[in-house]
């Protein structure tokens, strides 16, 4: 990144003219990344130009803020002794959403509160450390579960008291930077391919989970692989025993030109045994491997590019190949387990500065995710690891949004989802956890099943105040339709949803 910073600011002293707007973001960005900057260039961005500096001064907050906080103008603390630097921000979050739908007697009001905190930084040039660390509690008109250790979507266990649930996620972990390669171990997400809104191999949309993973970068070549520890729910068990999770993938990114540039991928996910020698071999062809092997596991592939040969336009599109028979391309069989993603991202669109538009969709087909046996499907606890959209559906997604200034943000987004459901004796291919049976169809047509759609129009602003701290409102409409048996349900929702993140 201080690279990428280092680069714009040899533009400017060439006669690079940035507008008001660009000029805030990269004085911003020049104080987030002065450390790595000055690595770089052997420079310090004056970090008394921005929000935090000028607060401080104010007469009113001066007296009451003591010299420790925000000493160096970014983080609430910071601790910094010869290669040693630590820095520490608090994390608070407090939403109120008000939402009203023609199928509701009355408003549903939701409320939740997030509070935690988190602390980055390095011991030399070879350790690095990351860790964050948050609480949440929501409650409202909503019905809630009284079962402990309980799932959600996107989130890993979670506790239910009748009146509120509450929950906890932590990502913590530790980078060892050796020569040619780095070696990262601890809990965390990983979003693979150029996906905005959602990715089909990797996402960032199920909870974090442990891995050790490995990085090495040349030239043009980036590579990683890791393993990792997943979780089954409900807990999968034989002889007695809890049965492990794991899940094996490695990535080779290469940029062919500076414009072009193109991922492969792999995945592989496994139970029953911890770690798969087979798989711990950073340069092994999966599916060979799973084919020489015993167990039957699900392996998947998967190749993404990203070409920018137009100013301030850039293309990218993802293929995923869960299971493919070939000879039965175009048609409706089931083993053809495919998703596909395209999407475009034009800065300055229209000509006009500040504005960014990004139009993004999706396509998987039915039964893609899931595996004969229930403790290989490509889920961790019950979020799938790759687009959340799921089986048997396809979206597409588009983003309007207005930069007034580095604070003050405005977007619009635009969103329709297509899937079809299962229904108690007709599987159309959209429950991860359910496999094709013997008796059942093996050609469905994209979308059957008890077809539905859902339209939402969102109007967003925030306002940062200071570093990550924001005011954020957002509106939402939301349509859904559920054809069954040629009867229409047409649900509108009102979402007026009210935040502070700090």
């Amino acid at each position: 990144m201080a690279g990428y910073l280092a680069k714009v600011m040899e533009k400017i002293d060439a006669g690079l003219k940035l507008n008001q707007v660009e000029q805030e973001q990269l004085a911003f960005l020049q104080i987030e990344f002065k450390e790595e900057l000055n690595e770089c260039t052997h420079s310090t961005p004056d970090s008394t130009r921005n929000r935090i500096s000028y607060l401080k001064k104010l007469p009113i907050v001066d007296p009451l803020m003591p010299d420790i906080f925000y000493r160096n103008n970014r983080n609430f603390l910071g601790f910094e002794h010869d290669q040693f630097h630590c820095f520490i921000d608090p994390i608070l979050h407090r939403e109120a959403v008000y939402a009203t739908a023609d199928t509701l007697s009355s408003q549903e009001k939701v409320f939740q509160n997030m509070n935690g905190f988190t602390f980055w930084g390095n011991l030399g040039p070879y350790l690095g450390f990351y860790f964050d660390t948050r609480d949440t509690k929501e409650w409202g008109t909503r019905t809630y579960s009284t079962f402990h250790k309980i799932t959600r979507e996107g989130l890993g266990f979670v506790n239910g008291y009748g009146d509120h649930i509450y929950f906890d996620e932590t990502i913590a972990y530790l980078v060892f930077k050796l020569p040619y390669f780095n070696l990262i171990y601890g809990k965390h997400e990983n979003k693979w391919g150029p996906g905005f809104y959602g990715n089909l191999a990797l996402s960032d949309y199920a909870a974090p989970y442990d891995q050790i993973k490995f990085q090495t970068q040349y030239w043009r070549l980036k590579f990683t692989s890791l393993v990792g520890f997943l979780r089954a729910y409900p807990e999968i068990r034989e002889n007695g025993q809890i049965q492990s999770k794991s899940i094996a993938a490695h990535r080779l990114e290469l940029s062919v030109t500076d414009h072009f540039q193109l991922g492969l991928h792999e995945t592989v996910i496994y139970g029953g045994r911890k770690f798969e020698p087979a798989y711990l071999n950073p340069i092994m062809f999966y599916r060979s491997a799973e084919h020489a092997l015993p167990n039957e596991d699900n392996a998947t592939m998967g190749l993404d590019f990203d070409l920018s040969l137009i100013k301030n336009f850039k293309l990218d599109g993802e293929l995923f190949i869960d299971d493919i028979t070939t000879t039965e391309l175009g048609t409706g069989f089931y083993g053809n387990k495919l998703g596909y993603q395209a999407g475009c991202y034009y800065v300055n669109a229209a000509m006009i500065k500040n504005l960014d538009l990004r139009i993004e969709y999706a396509r998987l087909r039915p039964y893609i995710y899931s595996h004969k046996l229930p403790i290989s499907t490509y889920q961790h606890f019950t979020t799938q690891l790759g687009h959340r959209i799921g089986p048997n559906s396809d979206d597409i997604f588009v983003q309007l949004k207005y930069r007034f200034s580095k604070a003050f943000v405005a977007e619009i987004i635009f969103e329709q989802q297509r899937w079809g459901d299962n229904t108690t004796d007709y599987n159309a291919g959209r429950e991860i956890t359910r496999d094709r049976a013997p008796e059942e169809p093996e050609y469905l047509d994209f979308l059957s099943g008890i077809h539905q759609k859902y339209t939402g129009l969102q109007v967003n602003l925030s306002y940062e105040l200071f570093r990550n701290c924001y005011l954020k409102i957002e509106s939402l409409l939301g349509i859904l339709e559920k054809n069954e048996v040629h009867h229409e349900i047409i649900r509108h929702q009102y979402f007026l949803s009210l935040g502070i993140n700090y």
